[in-house]
């Protein structure tokens, strides 16, 4: 339930070699006569070695002045009303950062001009998609940057054969799921409507079938990318295919994606119901949980959520077969309920994210998150459990009832508690054997080292990407935080 992240920068020269005047700068944004005709008035042809002598603030002030001429009206400053409402749409408040401005690209071209201006001006900036990422920084900046925000890139479109949904990045999946619905068609990505769909899927994505089809990443047919000398490419098996493999759970190291080519399967009918549990039924559920994981290894079709908190038990039950009750789940059913949270149900990929969406509102408060993949062993799992409830004993000064906490005071005091918790999760799992070192990008925090944990074969391979297709560092060295090649 927790999140922060780690803010660094190191001062870099301008990263825009190709330009050597304001004048070329801005003949190179290919914006209407009327906005060259506004900047070149406000720049007059200043020096790029005048430029970046600017300290950090003025660069990014200038370089905001300049995205709102080239992008008008899809840009909001600090001295308007919208700002704080565009600020506070990431789901964790610790994220809610002061950006100089905020720029909302409508296009893949006001994404390249953007890539343009800041590279320039040796400007910070930061991604945002939904925002779903609670490590702060991640997807945000404060006044030393640029938020581009891609919540105005919200086409969807699927081709005409029916196999790939075209989807931009500023969609959220609930849009994309009815889209695709009323088209007979839905795509094998997010668990929650509101989730955006950009981090969601650099992140790798998980679905309820991974088993039957993957990751989300897995089912990318085709890339748009804007690279960091503003250059619009495409990544796919055939055309830049290093660059469509590293994309596929590396977040944003190489580019901006502008648009998700995704395999789509036919919206058929699926069978989902959701149980509450009673506290004290926490060790059945445990036996339960590695008694499904054997019988899910022999029956693809069945996927669940599990959730055991100190106040109840949850477990959602969805099986990829109009098929009620199959038997892949009847340990559960041996366990007695305390409640039923989604009734018995046959409906399609929509109803079903509607179903466990109304259950999980996107409510805002302070969150911090880490996770430890490991093998599955009972003793263990009955041992963590009990490590989890110590720790939120522990920690109810801080979170209250709600299991989040409101005041910013905190702020360190839970940083320390989840990474020292996480440290013990995972010295124990070590000891015993247990622990898988592989991480999921979208459920790591932010002192975890994702891209290592992939392996040093693969990390090699992934900054041998980079350095081919942002040769400068651009992403790893303005760009404001995130899980970067350059840390890992």
């Amino acid at each position: 339930m927790w999140f922060i992240a780690l803010l660094s920068w190191t001062t870099v020269a301008a990263y825009s070699n190709d330009v050597t005047s304001t004048s070329s700068f801005v003949a190179q944004l290919d914006i209407t006569a009327s906005a060259e005709s506004r900047l070149r008035s406000m720049l007059n042809d200043i020096d790029v070695d005048h430029i970046t002598s600017l300290d950090r603030q003025s660069r990014a002030s200038v370089a905001c002045h300049v995205a709102n001429i080239a992008l008008s009206p899809a840009y909001i400053s600090q001295n308007t009303s919208a700002y704080q409402d565009a600020v506070e749409v990431n789901w964790s408040s610790t994220c809610w950062l002061q950006p100089r401005c905020i720029a909302q690209p409508k296009s893949t071209e006001d994404v390249s001009r953007l890539m343009r201006i800041v590279t320039f001006f040796d400007t910070k900036f930061a991604i945002r998609s939904g925002g779903h990422n609670p490590n702060p920084g991640w997807a945000g900046v404060d006044t030393s940057g640029i938020l581009v925000d891609m919540s105005k890139l919200t086409a969807i479109r699927l081709s005409n054969d029916g196999f790939v949904a075209s989807v931009a990045p500023g969609n959220r999946w609930g849009t994309v799921f009815a889209t695709l619905n009323s088209m007979g068609k839905t795509v094998n990505t997010a668990r929650l409507n509101w989730v955006g769909v950009g981090g969601y899927m650099l992140g790798g994505g998980l679905t309820y079938f991974n088993s039957l089809y993957g990751l989300a990443a897995d089912n990318v047919i085709n890339y748009e990318v804007v690279l960091a000398n503003s250059s619009v490419i495409n990544a796919n098996a055939n055309s830049n295919p290093d660059l469509w493999w590293a994309l596929k759970g590396s977040n944003t190291n190489f580019g901006v994606i502008t648009r998700y080519d995704i395999a789509t399967v036919d919206n058929t009918s699926y069978w989902f119901e959701a149980l509450e549990y009673a506290p004290s039924q926490a060790g059945a559920l445990l036996e339960a949980i590695v008694s499904y994981a054997s019988a899910a290894e022999k029956d693809h079709n069945a996927a669940i959520t599990f959730a055991l908190t100190p106040t109840s038990g949850f477990v959602e039950f969805i099986y990829h077969e109009p098929t009620i009750r199959p038997d892949a789940y009847s340990m559960f059913y041996d366990i007695p309920s305390e409640g039923v949270a989604i009734n018995s149900t046959i409906g399609n990929m929509a109803d079903l994210n509607n179903a466990i969406s109304a259950l999980n509102p996107d409510t805002t408060a302070r969150r911090m998150i880490a996770s430890v993949a490991h093998r599955f062993d009972l003793p263990t799992l009955k041992d963590l459990h009990t490590m989890y409830l110590e720790f939120d004993a522990s920690v109810k000064h801080i979170q209250g009832a709600t299991g989040f906490w409101a005041d910013s005071g905190h702020d360190g005091e839970a940083l320390a508690a989840i990474r020292g918790f996480t440290h013990r999760v995972e010295e124990l799992l070590k000891k015993r054997g247990l622990f898988l070192r592989t991480k999921m990008m979208n459920d790591a925090g932010d002192a975890q080292n994702v891209l290592g944990s992939y392996g040093e074969e693969n990390l090699k391979r992934l900054k041998d990407v980079g350095a081919k297709y942002d040769p400068l560092g651009v992403f790893q060295k303005l760009q404001n935080n995130g899980f970067l090649l350059s840390k890992a």
